[in-house]
């Protein structure tokens, strides 16, 4: 078994990894080595768009007015204050600390992004000639790039296709990560670990206990759906004896997603139905769940509803006088970061303009949409038993001639029967930013020892791994930042607490 030393370990390098590693190395002249078990570093956060940062010097040599303390207490105030003061004070005040220290380190970035709600790339420069959309120059990539580019500058050891299996403790202490190298053995002796593993969404056997409904299958693969993010972190934080928090686990749904046979100018029909105010959404029971859209409270919110169907299957039923209802809504009644549609050429009131363009859609044999010339048809198309369904719309159908739904309180002047062939239905699959929970911390990034009381000295805990920074509101994940932020503020604040913390042992 081959030997290494060092004084810091990183167990992952996704972004709060990577952030974390320079940090440290940077800050206290720490020797630093990151374990990753895939063959690059960045994970999601080279994929990631934006984040949300306070209290920058960017910011202020910008004239953008401070809003830190309205925003903590905003969020406390949604989540109950159920995150820990000092955690979502520090965590915080960290983004901006954190872009300072970034510009510090790369001074070409201030001139890179620009403010908004969040902090946003300049520009979508592709990362070689064949790069397609995933593959652009994002917020993420852009700090992900830095991080690589600096950890030779700061004598940061990267070792991809490295996986770490187990620790051994001393004094109560990580004292050294056992790893696996291309089939052989590695020892990493430390001083301190930060644990920056990522998610387990990947972990079906953990997913199904967070939701027993949930299957990879069902959901629309993105970054958040790596198949590196297995959980690997959970037995090696309770070997070192930290808090697994097992209550804070979640997976974070969103939703509706388009079928991903629908793209291009042409689907925007699909598109405008997904979301519109006339359809009737049905499970795979072919039963009405909820007051559609399914987009009426957010994306993140009607996921949790979603989520909660057989399968995680729902289905936008409508037929033609629903289309031509949807083609006369203002153009405010859609969600604007879904759907830039309505005043779109393509989509028009005449109903025969409509059918052409809809018999043009389904030329292109896409999957996820349906049509059919009788509902018992539909059904059979779709796999949703064919009684409820037909008991589904003809009870619709009596409410939007009352101008009343009792069952679940749609506004009248969004009822519009389906009684016109013919009759459609778009699977409206969810989709996920992914899973969440593992070891709680506190403001400093130290893991909870399994008392819940004392920290596991030496132990740093970021990123998705990291419980604490967000409250379940029934099944909802209200949060103190966006992911992305807490990504390179926990690292950030992981790589300064344990170097300073080194200097004082």
């Amino acid at each position: 078994m081959k030997t290494v030393t060092c004084d810091i370990v990183v167990l992952g390098g996704g972004g709060s990894g990577m952030v974390a590693a320079l940090r440290a190395a940077e800050h206290g002249k720490k020797k630093v080595i990151v374990l990753e078990k895939s063959k690059m570093t960045g994970g999601g956060a080279n994929f990631a768009t934006f984040m949300r940062t306070f209290d920058s010097k960017w910011q202020k040599e910008r004239g953008i007015q401070c809003q830190t303390i309205d925003y903590i207490r905003l969020v406390q105030d949604e989540m109950f204050w159920q995150v820990e003061p000092e955690l979502a004070a520090n965590s915080v005040r960290a983004t901006g600390e954190f872009v300072d220290w970034l510009m510090e380190l790369e001074p070409s970035l201030a001139e890179q992004v620009y403010p908004g709600k969040y902090l946003f790339p300049n520009e979508f420069d592709p990362v070689g000639p064949q790069a397609d959309n995933h593959q652009k120059r994002t917020f993420g990539r852009m700090v992900m790039d830095t991080m690589r580019d600096k950890a030779a500058q700061y004598g940061v050891e990267l070792l991809t296709q490295t996986k770490a299996v187990d620790v051994e403790m001393s004094g109560g202490r990580i004292a050294a990560v056992l790893a696996e190298q291309n089939g052989e053995q590695l020892r990493v002796e430390c001083r301190a670990c930060i644990l920056a593993t990522g998610s387990w969404i990947c972990n079906e056997k953990i997913a199904q206990k967070v939701c027993p409904e949930f299957s990879l299958k069902a959901l629309e693969m993105t970054p958040h759906t790596n198949p590196a993010y297995t959980g690997d972190g959970i037995p090696i934080a309770e070997h070192a004896g930290a808090f697994v928090d097992y209550d804070s686990f979640c997976i974070r749904f969103m939703g509706p997603m388009p079928p991903r046979s629908i793209h291009g100018p042409e689907f925007s029909i699909v598109n405008a139905m997904l979301q519109s105010r006339y359809v009737i959404t049905v499970n795979q029971n072919g039963r009405r769940y909820c007051s559609e859209p399914l987009s009426h409270l957010s994306y993140f919110r009607d996921g949790v509803v979603q989520a909660r169907q057989p399968g995680l299957a729902a289905y936008q039923i409508f037929d033609m006088n629903c289309i031509m209802a949807t083609s006369q809504l203002p153009h405010v009644e859609l969600e604007p970061h879904l759907l830039e549609v309505m005043g779109d050429p393509n989509i028009t009131q005449d109903m025969d303009a409509v059918r052409a363009q809809m018999d043009a859609i389904f030329a292109k044999h896409p999957k996820g949409i349906y049509r059919a010339d009788t509902l018992e048809d539909l059904a059979d198309q779709i796999g949703v038993d064919r009684s409820n369904l037909l008991e589904t719309v003809a009870n619709y159908s009596r409410a939007c001639a009352e101008g009343r739904d009792w069952e679940f309180a749609k506004p009248a002047d969004a009822l519009a029967a389906i009684n016109t062939a013919p009759y459609f239905a778009i699977k409206a699959s969810p989709g996920t930013d992914g899973a969440f929970g593992g070891v709680r911390v506190n403001g400093r990034m130290e893991a909870y020892a399994a008392d819940r009381k004392h920290t596991v000295a030496g132990l740093y805990v970021t990123g998705d791994f990291a419980s604490g920074r967000y409250a379940l509101l029934g099944g909802y994940k209200a949060q103190v930042l966006n992911d992305l932020a807490w990504a390179f503020a926990s690292g950030f604040l992981a790589g300064t607490n344990a170097s300073d913390d080194l200097d004082r042992t």
